[in-house]
């Protein structure tokens, strides 16, 4: 089961287009990737932080480092892990709802493949946030998490070639924006420190 984990991981980031090509015929459930991919890729960045929040704690750098209290370090790091999870969740629904703009039949289980396996360069760039400056890191991970997307899309969920990467961009610019918004009611609310 370790040796297809990695050999998937592996397949995604140096050969994502014939990996896409098996994702498409696997027949897993959402549950078993979320279990076996999801869950545990998106435990590297909130694990990474909480490591960084308390070796660096809130009197670390201003500028540089962490500015979250001390009692709230936990907190956040559990926010986090549920908003990553949440997130592919929005990306794989944004996916679906926007399948019939192309005229390709709607397959929930085809959004959320792409949408969880796409992530995997992302959420294995957050096991480096123990530092925010790595940040950066993650910048070019998204980027790779979009060509990612875009190949899926095509490969998986059966967008056209000439239109993945518009289809991906309009998913990415909605899921953005509903992001930003969530964030900002959960800040209004206090809940995220």
């Amino acid at each position: 089961m370790q040796t297809l984990f990695w050999n998937r991981i592996h397949g995604l980031i140096f050969h994502p287009s014939r990996e896409f090509e098996t994702i498409a015929v696997e027949d897993e459930t959402i549950p078993e990737i979320t279990r076996r991919y999801l869950i545990p890729l998106a435990v590297l960045a909130p694990l990474a932080t909480l490591i960084g929040m308390n070796s660096f704690d809130s009197a670390w750098d201003r500028d540089q480092g962490y500015r979250v209290a001390k009692e709230l370090v936990i907190n956040t790091s559990v926010v986090s892990f549920s908003l990553e999870i949440a997130s592919v969740f929005l990306i794989g629904s944004v996916f679906w709802l926007l399948t019939s703009i192309d005229r390709t039949p709607r397959n929930f289980r085809a959004s959320m493949k792409v949408a969880i396996y796409g992530a995997v360069p992302l959420m294995v760039a957050g096991v480096t946030l123990f530092v925010p400056m790595n940040v950066f890191i993650t910048m070019i991970a998204m980027i790779h998490s979009f060509a990612l997307y875009v190949i899926g899309a095509e490969k998986v969920i059966g967008i056209h070639q000439q239109v993945a990467s518009v289809f991906v961009a309009v998913a990415m610019t909605i899921v953005f924006g509903a992001s930003t918004l969530a964030g900002a009611w959960l800040g209004s609310l206090g809940v995220l420190g």
